[in-house]
């Protein structure tokens, strides 16, 4: 039973982001063995780098190196981000000696929904995102994930299209609130057979 939970997590990993739905203002490649955001108005790492990687040892390293050089040129910093299914298995190495440092360790967890036990705490309420709750969307956004002003007001500003492009898709979005602050934010991703959380984040004023 682990082991079957634990291939559906590698496979999250990797999985998560086929469904990927370029917004106007993004420019996105999605190949079976790479995923690369770059949003050229947003100067954030939360919005440009690499989030698929699974390249043969041979060409790995002139790839980093190509990566670099193409986000330098356009003056944007950018996160690339690595699992169990990124390769070649030395992918962390060879980041760190071209330059890269480890910012993060996220952990996945993995679970049967029907076998979950969540005590609903009544004084939190989650609701779905809408328009007119953009705004406590991105100060949960904003809080958590430090993002700078000139971003926010990126995403505030793209917002609408963003929502179209979600509700089109096979993804749903959610703020949880505290009386009536809203303290917390999350996705759900669906995938043939299982649903992957992303964009987790909670206000640190909250924690």
């Amino acid at each position: 039973r682990v082991d079957v939970l634990m291939d559906k997590l590698k496979l999250a990993h990797r999985a998560v982001w086929e469904n990927l739905q370029p917004a106007p203002y993004t420019e996105v490649i999605i190949k079976d063995n790479w995923v690369q955001l770059t949003t050229p108005g947003a100067p954030s790492a939360v919005m440009n780098g690499i989030f698929r990687c699974e390249l043969a040892s041979e060409v790995a390293e002139a790839k980093i190196i190509e990566t670099i050089a193409y986000y330098r040129n356009k003056k944007l910093p950018f996160r690339w981000k690595t699992c169990e299914s990124s390769k070649p298995d030395n992918i962390n190495e060879l980041l760190v000696k071209h330059g890269l440092i480890l910012k993060d360790e996220l952990l996945g967890f993995v679970a049967a929904p029907g076998e979950l036990q969540i005590e609903a705490n009544p004084e939190v309420e989650i609701k779905e995102v809408t328009l007119e709750s953009k705004r406590d969307w991105l100060i949960v956004q904003a809080s958590a994930w430090k993002a700078s002003p000139e971003v926010i007001d990126f995403i505030d500003k793209n917002f609408e299209k963003e929502f179209e492009i979600i509700k089109k898709g096979s993804a749903k979005a959610f703020i949880a609130y505290l009386g009536a602050t809203p303290v917390a934010s999350a996705g759900i991703v669906f995938h043939k057979d299982f649903a992957y959380f992303a964009g987790g984040a909670t206000a640190p004023s909250s924690l």
